[in-house]
């Protein structure tokens, strides 16, 4: 302060130079710069962002708070500056983020879905682990683009779900049953071939067709298969049916019959007795 204030009126003329002086200091004052670090944040913070992620009108009006900002503003105006900084604050912070993506989830439901007709072919275990993924995604249907790799991994597990259900084992039943049934017959067939000179029970074709339609099964097929399961049961009973009986063993009665006595007509032998043995051996059909 360089006013000296006990001057007198005859130094009237000192006294108001102080005042022009003062008033001259005064005149060149200059406003210091007005602070935008503030506003600078949230532009950072702005231009940091994916705006692909973001609806386009809030995009919109954030660029326009943006481009409405005048910068060079004095500390006079700190106030309009701190405006700016909020009104774009506000603007950012009402962005509202696009939905995710869910065209492959949503593929994999329907996947999943066009399978619940035939739910009954597939393992339990299998079959529950690929619901629990289909409810995940229905669940949770509602997530933002931010969540896009959350979504992702639902669908991910869904299609692993499905590639991985498992059917049950085919039924074999009928299967079992007509091979039970032909394992019999085989038994019978080959005992009657043992006793009886290898002479066959029935005739070999359809013997044959029996033991092949037998071998032909292939088990641990599963469930989806299960038209092929029962065609070798209706194979196996077919060749049942179709089996034709052999000519029986005529080795015995053509043993009995070269020991007729070559003099049965001589007179040696009781007549009533001749005329038997006659009647046994005369009415033989034999079969070539």
């Amino acid at each position: 302060d360089g006013v000296q204030y006990d001057l007198k009126v005859d130094q009237q003329s000192t006294v108001d130079g102080y005042a022009a002086n003062i008033n001259a200091k005064i005149k060149d004052l200059v406003f210091a710069d007005g602070d935008y670090s503030a506003v600078q944040e949230q532009v950072a913070r702005y231009n940091a962002l994916d705006k692909s992620w973001y609806e386009a009108a809030g995009i919109s009006n954030v660029q326009s708070v943006i481009n409405g900002i005048t910068y060079g503003l004095k500390k006079d105006k700190q106030s309009q500056i701190d405006t700016y900084a909020a009104n774009l604050k506000a603007a950012i912070d009402a962005l509202v983020l696009k939905p995710a993506n869910y065209t492959e989830a949503d593929k994999q439901v329907a996947r999943f879905e066009s399978l619940a007709s035939n739910k009954n072919l597939y393992t339990s275990a299998t079959y529950s682990a690929a619901l629990a993924a289909s409810n995940v995604i229905k669940q949770n249907h509602d997530l933002t683009i931010d969540k896009q790799s959350t979504v992702d991994g639902y669908a991910n597990d869904l299609k692993s779900a499905i590639d991985n259900l498992k059917f049950k084992p085919g039924d074999y039943s009928a299967v079992n049953s007509a091979v039970n049934t032909a394992n019999e017959i085989i038994a019978k067939a080959d005992a009657y071939s043992a006793a009886y000179n290898n002479n066959p029970y029935y005739t070999p074709a359809t013997f044959n067709a029996l033991k092949s339609a037998v071998n032909a099964v292939v088990y641990d097929l599963t469930v989806d298969k299960q038209s092929q399961i029962d065609g070798y049961a209706s194979a196996i009973n077919k060749a049942i049916n179709n089996l034709d009986n052999n000519v029986a063993d005529y080795t015995a009665v053509n043993a009995a019959k070269a020991s007729v006595p070559a003099d049965l007509d001589s007179g040696r032998y009781v007549a009533s007795k001749v005329a038997a043995a006659t009647l046994l051996y005369k009415p033989i059909i034999f079969f070539s």
